[in-house]
């Protein structure tokens, strides 16, 4: 679940497509690496540690980043694909 190609990595994944500042990459990348040293513990290491990188990485991000980041991705010819056109 929160192991490599887990949930945390889909959500870092999603983070980092959003139109982030060079600080906030950089921590990102520092709190997301964070966990990566552990990845070998116990699921319950992984428990404990992902929800609290998620919780600082979400701090990082404006208002308007955590809107994108919660908003459904569509392809971009998703209206195009409803209508037929």
């Amino acid at each position: 679940m929160t192991g490599p190609g887990g949930t945390f990595d889909r959500f870092v994944a999603l983070v980092n497509k959003l139109e982030l500042t060079a600080d906030q990459k950089t921590q990102v990348r520092r709190d997301s690496q964070g966990g990566q040293h552990r990845r070998g513990g116990k699921g319950d290491d992984a428990a404990k540690i992902y929800p609290d990188a998620s919780a600082k990485i979400t701090a990082l991000l404006t208002d308007a980043q955590k809107t994108k980041l919660t908003q459904p991705s569509r392809p971009s010819n998703y209206s195009s694909t409803l209508t037929g056109r």
